[in-house]
């Protein structure tokens, strides 16, 4: 695949070996700032979003419940509470 242009370089590394989302990858990411920056400041839960599929993945009517509750196992105080909720919301919105 060729150089993707106008993506960061560390985009490109993430979407060197998706061709297919690498080709909508690039009006997102020149059209949300907030995507770009999240994806360039945490790369490996960005690779998680993309090797599991979940990128591109629609939920069904409970998919973001079984993710949540799968998030929140292992809470045990308030602050992990903050810290995994902040986490699933803007991995979220990133994919």
């Amino acid at each position: 695949m060729g150089r993707i242009e106008s993506i960061s370089e560390p985009w490109q590394g993430l979407l060197a070996n998706n061709e297919a989302l690498a080709s909508s990858a690039q009006s997102v990411l020149n059209g949300s700032e907030y995507v770009r920056l999240w994806g360039e400041r945490h790369p490996e839960c960005t690779q998680g979003l993309i090797s599991s599929g979940d990128i591109e993945r629609v939920y069904d009517e409970t998919g973001f419940e079984i993710r949540l509750t799968a998030a929140l196992e292992s809470v045990a105080d308030e602050t992990t509470l903050h810290q995994q909720l902040r986490y699933f919301r803007q991995r979220e919105m990133t994919r």
